[in-house]
Formats: C-alpha cells, structure tokens, sequence
C-alpha cells in the first residue's frame, strides 16, 4: 500500500446534529481513493508548538469499528461555525498515515415557539386576533415573527381575514394581524369553549 502524502479535506455537519462520515468517503474527498481496508486508529488536535493531543471526545469520536469519525455538533447546543483541524491517523493494521480534516458546523434556523392564549367574548361579539394572542417568542435565533399558519379552524363560527373565511392550511402574516385583519366571528347564539389550531413561523 502506498501511502498519501498532505491529505486535507473539510466536513460540514448542520447546528445540533450528529454525522459519522466513513473513513474511505473522507480518503476519496481528498482525492484518494483506496480499496484497502483501512480503519481510523486515532484523533488528534494539532497545538500551538505543532505537537498533537488527543482530540475531545465531547466533539469528536471514532466509529466503534474504526471505520467512520463522528461529529457530535449536538454537544454544543446551538453553536456553530468552524471548530480546530483535526489530524486522523489512518492505518492497515502495520503502517499508518494521517490526513487532516477541518470540520465546520453550519447554522440552522430553530423553530420559534408560540403559545395559547385564552379571551372571552360577550353578546356574540366578534374579536379581532392581536399578535400577542399568538405568543410568539424565539430565542434562540431572536428572527421576528412572520407568520402564522392555521392547522385547524374552529369547530363553530368563522376565522375571517378581511372578511374571507380561513381553512386550514391558510397562513397569515403578521403584518395582517397587526393591521387587524385576522378576526374571529361566533355565531349568534353561542356559548361554550371554542379554539383553533395554529403554529407560528419567523423571518429566519
């Protein structure tokens, strides 16, 4: 087996997951590509002096057959951006080499969360829906509320936006709410608990 020389390559997992690439996808990303059976036998993390520690296992692991490396992005919840190069030592069972691999973690956009809210009405009164009503927070990104999607509409009366009945599946920007579009009219005569369902988007 001939042995590689400056190997380099760089790997991106997304924001809070895990990866395990296979060890000959990373030799043939580097442009080389072997047959051979060749398994990782350790991680490193090169220092300032150039010398080389054992990488953090916390971020990265090797697969328990040797054959892959495992990126564990969700050990650092919600962060992203390039971590250290690691040096892999690639060997056959006699002879070993190494490679170099970058590793970045790439961002995503988390799901904001909404919450229910709860308003009585009197006299058959209409009411018209506030963005508040919604409880839009998001706090891991901080984007802004864009939306909100309707999953199911109640069960009497109407979800109106500028006077157009919603279905399910409709989805409303928040500049309609603020601008006191989305309203919900019960019909004449009503009493009792009405509710519909709805998730919340944002800009991101």
């Amino acid at each position: 087996m001939a042995f590689p020389n400056e190997l380099t390559t760089v790997v991106h997992v997304c924001e809070d997951t895990d990866e395990t690439f296979n060890i000959l996808d990373l030799l043939a990303q580097a442009g080389y590509v072997t047959n051979a059976s060749v398994y990782i036998d350790r991680v490193q993390v090169q220092n300032p002096d150039g010398s080389y520690s054992t990488a953090p296992t916390s971020l990265v692991q090797i697969a328990p057959d040797g054959t892959g490396l495992v990126i564990t992005a969700s050990n650092e919840p919600n962060w992203f951006g390039g971590f250290e190069t690691f040096n892999l030592l690639i060997g056959n069972g006699t002879d070993f080499f190494s490679m170099q691999v970058s590793i970045v973690v790439d961002p995503v956009n988390d799901a904001p969360e909404g919450a229910d809210s709860t308003v009585a009405l009197f006299n058959a009164a209409g009411y018209v829906l506030k963005e508040a009503d919604f409880g839009f927070v998001d706090t891991v990104d901080g984007d802004a509320f864009k939306s909100v999607v309707i999953s199911s509409v109640p069960t009497s009366g109407q979800l109106l936006l500028a006077g157009v009945a919603l279905a399910a599946g409709a989805e409303v920007s928040a500049a309609d709410i603020r601008a006191g579009l989305l309203v919900y009219v019960p019909p004449a005569g009503a009493s009792g608990q009405v509710s519909f369902g709805f998730q919340v988007r944002d800009t991101g």
